[in-house]
């Protein structure tokens, strides 16, 4: 534990020359900074739950409980705390809570700081926020802790030691997302309170789905024709798809490509992998006759797959795939990268036929062929993706069914 603490203390102190040299570190370091000026004029007016998330994707899985905390306890404050830029940027002026912030690095004297200024009621960190700073003083001020979402695999050197069981040991509960990493953390640490909660993400992705907002863009471009959504996509999923349609030629189907990163540099290039003119999002109008709309900003995605006929999700060729049950949910097949067997829900589906994997061009040829000359055969198999998601509902009830106690 020493050694964390000098660790973590060498950080905080050179997160200042960090911040000289990197952009993401500059947005932290001046977000943490204005968060400690902010805290101490928090004003509690109630029960406070204090959620913790790394990130974008984590916001995604904690909006589900937030809303549960919401229609459940109408008085209850939420506060919502970031530790990566990318996440607090997206969701700092649009999150449903009554505070948003920076967490602050994980020193002892920062992390009683805000815990002393926050006083919450619960605290939740989700899926892989373990804080030993902050946990501790949660533990001290008899604040209720719990990991929900949390996933854990066989190969984790933290648990291996002593730190990994004291980190742990201060959460009251652990909920885990899949039942394999029940199997994992008991062969860890056999004594500890573990239960099933399911994902969240489920519940968030049938909740977008229930939105049913119209894009009248969307539809303008897609005008009657079959489409198809490339999502999260990487370089290679996009030479994937080119490479299609230099055979591909059928006009009654058109492709949406959002690439994961949207930024000029990373659009141009993206136009530029495809041997025909291609049109953007953020053009003012779009050349009817093109087959490829390239979505050059973000928000938008998971109300997109709804026009979707069939999906490719991307990640899974090389970088880490992405968010399957976004597309799923709709009820489409979906195609991916060969590497997917870290994600258990991903498995699952692959294993029922409703997403398949596939390693080069010429297998999504046969797809979209299939989808240009027999939709129907596709329907099946979008059939089966929709009844997984409809079958895994409910994490966020039982997430809140545990807090509810001290609420």
């Amino acid at each position: 534990m020493w050694i964390y603490q000098i660790l973590v203390s060498l950080f905080s102190r050179l997160s200042p020359l960090f911040a000289l040299v990197n952009s993401k570190f500059r947005k932290q370091l001046r977000g943490q900074i204005n968060s400690l000026n902010q805290l101490t004029n928090f004003s509690r007016k109630g029960r406070l739950v204090w959620i913790h998330v790394a990130s974008l994707g984590e916001y995604e899985q904690a909006l589900p409980i937030i809303d549960k905390i919401k229609q459940k306890q109408t008085e209850a404050q939420i506060a919502l705390s970031f530790f990566s830029p990318s996440g607090y940027e997206y969701a700092a002026k649009k999150a449903p809570v009554d505070f948003v912030f920076y967490l602050p690095w994980d020193t002892k004297s920062k992390a009683n700081k805000v815990v002393q200024w926050l006083r919450p009621d619960v605290a939740i960190f989700v899926k892989y926020e373990l804080w030993p700073n902050y946990l501790n003083e949660l533990k001290k001020f008899g604040c209720p802790t719990y990991l929900v979402a949390a996933r854990f695999y066989k190969d984790q050197w933290l648990f291996k030691y002593r730190l990994g069981k004291q980190l742990l040991e201060n959460f009251n509960q652990i909920l885990c997302q899949d039942e394999s990493s029940i199997s994992v953390l008991h062969s860890f640490y056999p004594e500890l309170s573990v239960e099933y909660c399911g994902d969240t993400r489920f519940d968030r992705v049938a909740q977008i789905a229930l939105e049913n907002k119209p894009l009248d863009s969307i539809e303008s471009f897609i005008s009657g024709r079959k489409c198809v959504v490339f999502g999260s996509s990487w370089q290679e999923e996009h030479e994937l798809l080119a490479q299609s349609l230099r055979e591909f030629d059928d006009p009654k189907v058109c492709f949406i490509v959002a690439p994961h990163k949207v930024d000029a540099i990373t659009t141009q290039k993206t136009i530029s992998i495809f041997s025909e003119p291609v049109n953007k999002y953020t053009q003012s109008e779009f050349q009817s006759e093109r087959r490829v709309l390239i979505l050059d900003t973000v928000g938008l995605l998971s109300k997109v797959y709804r026009y979707a006929d069939l999906a490719f999700i991307g990640g899974g060729f090389k970088t880490g795939l992405h968010n399957v049950p976004e597309a799923a949910v709709y009820g489409i097949p979906v195609l991916i990268g060969p590497n997917y067997n870290q994600f258990p829900e991903v498995v699952q589906l692959v294993k029922s036929g409703g997403v398949i994997a596939i390693n080069q061009s010429s297998d999504l040829d046969i797809y979209l062929q299939t989808l240009a000359k027999q939709p129907r055969a596709l329907q099946s198999q979008g059939e089966t993706n929709r009844k997984f998601i409809e079958q895994n509902l409910g994490a966020s009830d039982k997430v809140y069914q545990e807090i509810s106690k001290f609420l």
